[in-house]
């Protein structure tokens, strides 16, 4: 898989990502767990935002990513741990794409801050399941 196709299924991860927050916010009943996770969902959005311009950049198309209803079986706490996983796999990822693509100083502070960010959400919902 090239850089383009992987930015293609980053940006399908994060919209995913982003309607999963937003979900997990309206269900929350801790107002700090609620405005976290209303920032995570505005930081995925960020990331697919700057992940598409890219690949525009790239390829000189646009990529549509198909819309989704993330379904939530188990609890909120569940949820959260499920995320953990994700993001912390995204880090990985992320700061992956970083080494990969060290000559595109671009991609890779893109990468690399993605990484950052990512690394960020996985400390704060472990604060969250265990608040």
């Amino acid at each position: 898989m090239d850089t383009p196709e992987r930015l293609q299924l980053y940006i399908d991860n994060e919209i995913s990502a982003a309607a999963l927050y937003r979900r997990l916010a309206n269900i929350a009943e801790d107002q700090t767990v609620k405005e976290l996770l209303n920032e995570f969902a505005e930081d995925e959005m960020n990331h697919a935002d700057r992940f598409m311009e890219m690949y525009r950049m790239l390829t000189g198309k646009m990529h549509f990513p198909t819309e989704t209803h993330p379904n939530i079986s188990g609890s909120l706490k569940d949820a959260l741990l499920d995320r953990v996983l994700e993001e912390s796999n995204d880090a990985a990822n992320y700061g992956k794409e970083a080494y990969i693509t060290a000559n595109n100083e671009v991609l890779k502070h893109m990468f690399h801050e993605a990484a950052t960010k990512e690394n960020f959400h996985t400390v704060r919902l472990l604060y969250m399941i265990h608040k």
